[in-house]
């Protein structure tokens, strides 16, 4: 009797403390969906206020007047894009947002996107907006606030961005093989005898396939920085790889007279002007910029010409070989 008094008392336990342990997850499972209700909603006043903040932005500026505006960034996007509609701007470099890429190509009204993770939270259309080429803005939340120049253009608004405000606002750097050739020959003329290696058109092209170069312009306080970002691309090495940069004479004549700041003595410069820097291989993602003590109109902008030109450009790069041979084993 007694040990079936005790066994039944176990039981008894038993079925107590799983009942408590499934009322305890029934209970966190609310509590956790409650949470993400809430947390849902507040976003979404976020985003409303945020949207409300600039739209109409074009309508509040007297002609010529410039403005600093600072708005909290809602949600913790990533990034927050501003877009010139009146301008030409290719779709094809908004690939990695493809709701972008989609407006853009059907011709969409929505000026602003917000961005986290690369999906879109909220778009709309904040007024007529104008920016320099690229005609696009992309801001970077720093503390979670974006901050720029608002300046009122008569039936539009003037972006740029503000001093210390970080930007995304890359595009990818491309170049016909006649202007290639061209590039190169200023490089030979500057000193540069390795630069004759890249006069190969097969390399030109290869290279091209396999490593994606982008540039970004920054201008503050009459300094325009530009910013190069190479990386190779399909896993392959790329070994002895030289960059051109490449700015016409109608833009800067004298390009020791313009920079602003020194660059390693192991970058090539010409004057007139050319700027040529080496990199033994792209094992990792390689950032370049050079420092104008002048603001660069949107032709020159344009005009300006970068070629990436490597040697060799074969099979796996290490990194992966490395990565394969350890998931193999």
């Amino acid at each position: 009797m007694s040990m079936k008094r005790k066994k039944a008392q176990l039981v008894e336990e038993v079925f107590k403390y799983g009942l408590i342990g499934i009322v305890s997850v029934f209970i966190l499972v609310a509590g956790y969906k409650m949470a993400n209700i809430v947390k849902e909603r507040a976003c979404k006043t976020e985003i409303a206020k945020f949207e409300i903040d600039l739209k109409g932005i074009d309508k509040g500026l007297r002609y010529g007047a410039k403005e600093v505006q600072s708005h909290d960034v809602p949600c913790k996007v990533d990034k927050i894009y501003f877009f010139d509609l009146s301008r030409s701007i290719n779709p094809e470099n908004f690939k990695d947002v493809p709701i972008i890429e989609d407006s853009l190509k059907s011709g969409g009204n929505n000026n602003v996107f917000l961005v986290k993770g690369g999906e879109v939270k909220r778009s709309f259309y904040a007024g007529n907006l104008e920016m320099s080429y690229p005609y696009h803005l992309c801001f970077v939340p720093k503390f979670d606030k974006i901050s720029f120049f608002a300046e009122g253009a008569g039936k539009s608004a003037r972006i740029t961005g503000s001093c210390g405000q970080p930007e995304c606002t890359f595009i990818p750097v491309d170049i016909s093989l006649e202007d290639a050739r061209e590039v190169i020959s200023e490089g030979i003329g500057s000193g540069c005898q390795d630069c004759r290696n890249d006069l190969d058109n097969s390399k030109i092209e290869l290279t091209r396939q396999n490593v994606e170069i982008l540039r970004k312009f920054i201008f503050c306080e009459n300094f325009t920085e530009v910013e190069i970002k190479i990386k190779q691309k399909n896993g392959h090495d790329v070994r002895d790889f030289r960059f051109y940069e490449f700015i016409p004479k109608t833009c800067i004549d004298d390009l020791n007279r313009y920079l602003a700041e020194r660059l390693p003595s192991d970058v090539i410069i010409k004057n007139d002007p050319l700027i040529a820097w080496h990199f033994d291989e792209l094992s990792q993602e390689q950032s370049v910029s050079y420092k104008l003590s002048a603001e660069l109109n949107d032709e020159c902008r344009q005009l300006i010409k970068g070629l990436g030109v490597a040697q060799f450009v074969e099979g796996e790069s290490h990194a992966k070989r490395h990565n394969r041979a350890r998931g193999a084993k």
